[in-house]
């Protein structure tokens, strides 16, 4: 059993170091060392505890060029998809290539499993639904 559970673990961190590296621009610093985040053992064996949520939206505000708090975008970047988007602070992240989302990690989800050279995003603006199309993040070429 320990040695699955380590391949798992071992397959996690590649899987989302391989995600971090794809990210247009630098990942905000906002809300990396918040109380109870990471690092100690917590109240569930030190694993899989509270520790580890918000990864998925550290993730999703890399690759899309903003701060975000949930499905919330608290800051944009000065590049990245938000920015040529036209995203604005306060927009609220309601679908992803017309699948409704509801969490950073099926944000994250839906990124992935897009097809094709562009992204379109459903926000909640000011009480309205806008749409907003940039090209898809997390697809660089290296070299």
């Amino acid at each position: 059993v320990v040695p699955a559970y380590q391949r798992h673990n071992a397959t996690t961190i590649a899987l989302m170091s391989y995600q971090i590296a794809q990210a247009p621009t630098l990942m905000p610093r906002e809300g990396v060392l918040r109380p109870g985040a990471g690092g100690g053992r917590g109240g569930r064996g030190g694993r899989g505890g509270r520790g580890r949520r918000g990864q998925a939206g550290l993730v999703i505000s890399g690759m899309l060029g903003g701060a975000m708090s949930g499905l919330q975008f608290t800051s944009i970047a000065d590049s990245g998809f938000a920015k040529t988007a036209k995203l604005q602070v306060g927009d609220t992240i309601t679908e992803v290539n017309g699948t409704k989302v509801t969490t950073p990690v099926e944000v994250n989800r839906a990124i992935r499993e897009a097809r094709g050279t562009t992204l379109t995003l459903k926000v909640s603006r000011n009480g309205q639904e806008v749409s907003v199309t940039g090209p898809r993040p997390g697809r660089r070429r290296r070299g």
